[in-house]
């Protein structure tokens, strides 16, 4: 069962880089009709968004967070990053 959810994310791994350690994509699993959130990340990069004391990483991730669940539920909506950025 892992692994046909590897293969699932894989395509998004390649989005990763020192600007984005993190990616959280939201998708449905049409075998049983749930919705799951993946989080993929970098270890490397990732510590370096959580070096502020401004709790950037954490706002990263939640705006992460966000973004993929509201890009699953309004998949042609093109304002999404900047209603993402204006909720957190």
């Amino acid at each position: 069962m892992a692994k046909s959810y590897i293969r699932i994310v894989e395509p998004y791994v390649s989005e990763l880089d020192k600007e984005h350690p993190i990616k959280i994509k939201t998708m449905l699993n049409n075998r049983d009709n749930t919705i799951h959130s993946f989080v993929l990340y970098d270890a490397e990069d990732l510590i370096n968004i959580f070096d502020s004391k401004e709790n950037n990483g954490e706002r990263y991730c939640v705006n992460e967070l966000i973004h993929s669940i509201l890009s699953y539920n309004f998949p042609e909506d093109s304002n999404l990053v900047q209603l993402v950025s204006e909720i957190s």
